[in-house]
């Protein structure tokens, strides 16, 4: 999404205050609206389930509201199809007009990553909402995660099931750092002491970074095939160990991890409502942050699904900090519980042959009448 204008030019309209116009005149409509004052300055940008609503409070006598009438002198507003849309153009207007308040916006919205880089002396996990990242390259980060917790759970169960390291601080003064109980129990080969090579180390961060990027049930069916067959030629304590597996992979698989995979792998499509009625405007996410591929009718559905589905991967660029911000606001609408007509098809290199998929989820925003549920935001620079 582009930063060169306050609010997009083709969903805009633009009011003069001292034409007196009429708030009733307002489509009752999801938007973004940025209120300028007479030296042209923003001082007030929100995102509204209700435009009508919204500027007929502000421009009233409404005793409960902050009003705006006698500071402002030019309104603009752009028309959204969707909640997702609207926190998007919201943080394009406040990243020019309110720096600090769109910090504070960014930071609401993001979601969460874990960091792992193999290439590192003695590579090691941290959690990250994206805040510190940028110019790192995307195969650093495995995610999204809905929030914190589940990140460092998901980092733990690496650890059980790679053999990785649990005390980053020895691993870090190797090979003369101090081994710990789990190298008593087996469980860690302990690269801290020098037991091990760094470089046998290396290799299964590298091990526990690609079986991330792969779909669970794939890595599942797998290991399920490999442990059948060790119990048929009654190797039972292999089939064990894979079983033990298998658990730890299942259990790794709740809501709010559900969508992890590497972030050069991750791409999706978002489908939404346009802002032109019984229309559909399709996004892509990725590592490159978040932005419009096309709009549509439901009737040319079949049509465009079969060259949205032929999408390429994104390359393996360095993460803008516009991408950061972009992606973090896009994930945590897709793991929001809100009522949203806004739908993610996963078009990842794991994912093939989801024209079918996508056709329906085009038409099924075109048709709908509910507007989305939408959280109203409302930033103020004084």
């Amino acid at each position: 999404m582009s930063d060169q204008d306050d609010v997009p030019a083709d969903i805009q309209q633009t009011w003069d205050l001292t034409l007196a116009p009429d708030p009733a005149l307002v489509p009752a409509r999801l938007a973004v609206i940025a209120v300028r004052d007479r030296n042209q300055r923003t001082f007030l940008v929100a995102a509204t389930a209700d435009a009508r609503r919204f500027l007929g409070d502000r421009l009233g006598d409404d005793p409960r509201r902050a009003q705006i009438g006698d500071i402002a002198s030019t309104i603009s507003l752009a028309f959204v199809g969707s909640a997702l849309e609207a926190d998007l153009v919201c943080l394009r207007v406040a990243r020019a007009a309110a720096p600090d308040q769109h910090r504070a916006m960014v930071d609401k919205l993001r979601t969460w990553f874990i960091r792992f880089d193999p290439e590192e002396p003695t590579p090691t996990w941290t959690k990250t909402n994206l805040g510190d990242v940028v110019g790192q390259p995307a195969h650093r980060f495995i995610g999204p995660f809905a929030d914190k917790s589940a990140a460092g759970r998901y980092a733990e169960t690496l650890d059980e099931l790679f053999d990785l390291c649990r005390y980053p601080r020895e691993l870090a003064k190797a090979p003369k750092g101090a081994a710990c109980a789990y190298k008593e129990m087996g469980k860690c080969p302990a690269a801290c002491d020098g037991s091990e090579p760094m470089h046998d180390y290396t290799a299964r961060v590298r091990r526990a970074i690609a079986l991330s990027a792969e779909p669970v049930e794939h890595t599942v069916e797998e290991l399920d095939d490999q442990m059948r067959l060790h119990a048929a030629h009654r190797d039972f304590e292999r089939a064990e160990k894979l079983k033990k597996r298998i658990e730890l992979l299942t259990a790794s698989t709740r809501p709010t991890s559900k969508h992890r995979t590497t972030l050069d792998a991750f791409a999706r499509l978002i489908v939404a409502p346009s802002p032109r009625r019984n229309w559909a405007r399709v996004f892509r996410c990725d590592a490159q942050g978040v932005r419009v591929l096309c709009d549509l009718p439901g009737k040319n559905a079949k049509d465009a699904a079969q060259q949205l589905d032929a999408q390429k991967p994104a390359a393996d660029a360095a993460i803008s900090q516009q991408a950061a911000e972009e992606l973090g606001i896009a994930c945590a609408h897709l793991y929001a519980p809100l009522k949203q007509r806004v739908r993610f098809v996963d078009i990842g290199p794991y994912a093939h042959g989801r024209a079918d998929e996508i056709t329906r989820t085009i038409r099924a925003a075109t048709s709908q009448a509910e507007p989305d549920d939408i959280t109203e935001r409302v930033i103020e620079t004084g």
